[in-house]
């Protein structure tokens, strides 16, 4: 599909890919570091998204042009395949290594496309970041509303984790939903915080309910 005429270089570009997964895709901060023109790495971005292997998150604004140009951020669609380029080759590399924030926030976001796709949704995923920093992982527009959702892979609960979705309810009340934390710690059904509803996404998913069917039988 690209015609790649260096694959090394091409491998060193899907690592520094994964080794930024859940980051905005800055075509010339990977053209200054791979020694390649940012027209080339958006080519390519565009191949892997295409190919389905990456998919893009573009940031949330009222205005519908600036949706379009705002740079956006970048997820492998496969978590492990992320993981794999990134040269993470077992678990507590993982589990101790600075990308596991990202890797676990790419995670749950698949997760949610992937269901939102399997049952032919109109959702549409967005993130959020304005000009003084405040920022929320996801945003999940539907039906005209918006549900802000912070992502953290830490297994204890912190208040300050709500803190850009307080922000992003406080500037625009008309549309936001109280939002949601998706953590990796213990959390009792239905349990909140200033609103904000805790979840554990391993074990529960608030916005896409398993479907059951008439013989007992369930799709995630």
């Amino acid at each position: 599909m690209l015609d790649v005429r260096n694959l090394a270089v091409f491998q060193d570009f899907l690592f520094l890919l994964a080794s930024r997964v859940g980051q905005l895709a800055n075509a010339e901060s990977l053209s200054s570091d791979l020694g390649v023109s940012a027209p080339t790495i958006r080519a390519w971005i565009s191949a892997l998204c295409e190919s389905n292997l990456l998919f893009l998150l573009r940031g949330w604004t009222r205005n519908a042009v600036r949706q379009v140009v705002k740079t956006p951020k970048i997820y492998f669609t496969d978590t492990g395949l992320a993981c794999w380029l990134a040269r993470l080759g077992d678990t507590d590399r993982v589990e101790g290594g600075p990308l596991r924030g990202g890797l676990y926030e790419n995670f749950v976001i698949a997760d949610l496309l992937k269901r939102s796709l399997n049952r032919v949704s109109q959702d549409r995923f967005w993130f959020y970041r304005d000009s003084k920093g405040h920022e929320v992982d996801l945003v999940l527009e539907r039906d005209g509303r918006l549900f802000p959702v912070e992502i953290k892979s830490s297994a204890t609960f912190s208040t300050s984790f709500v803190s850009g979705i307080r922000h992003f309810r406080a500037a625009f009340p008309e549309m936001s939903e109280p939002g949601h934390v998706f953590f990796n710690g213990e959390v009792r059904a239905g349990e909140t915080y200033d609103g904000v509803e805790l979840v554990n996404p391993v074990r529960e998913c608030p916005f896409y309910r398993p479907i059951r069917f008439a013989a007992g039988m369930t799709m995630a």
